[in-house]
């Protein structure tokens, strides 16, 4: 193929354009790096799971403190966590079964106004 899109980078064969193989009029719409959904979750009582469409998730831990799980990684997928609370109050995020968390297989917490970015990879897991 003369074109290509990884997701990242779109690469064009030069040798292509113009030759009739290529046509490079119009738009390339694409929805990788869109932001998919904010969550905002309040309910101290029960953990919540992130869902594969959630993204950015902020967790208002002024009721009490917030357990955010984790879901299975995925290859490449990224999570913005946000501790908004005023009171004091922690939020913990769990990793996964066996997955690491910034390097181990456990818990971190995060205090007030405090986020944390994660990405999967397979190997190394949520960092």
């Amino acid at each position: 193929a003369s074109i290509t899109y990884d997701g990242t980078d779109l690469n064009i064969n030069p040798k292509e354009v113009g030759s009739g193989k290529v046509n490079i009029e119009g738009t390339l719409d694409t929805k990788e790096g869109r932001i998919v959904n904010t969550t905002r979750i309040t309910d101290s009582g029960s953990p919540y799971t992130a869902l594969g469409t959630d993204h950015v998730i902020f967790c208002d831990t002024d009721g009490g403190a917030i357990t955010a799980n984790l879901p299975s990684g995925v290859n490449g997928q990224t999570y913005k966590i946000i501790n908004t609370g005023t009171t004091g109050n922690l939020l913990t995020i769990s990793p996964n079964g066996s997955e690491l968390l910034l390097g181990a297989n456990s818990d971190s917490t995060l205090i007030d106004g405090e986020s944390l970015i994660l990405t999967y990879e397979t190997t190394e897991g949520w960092y």
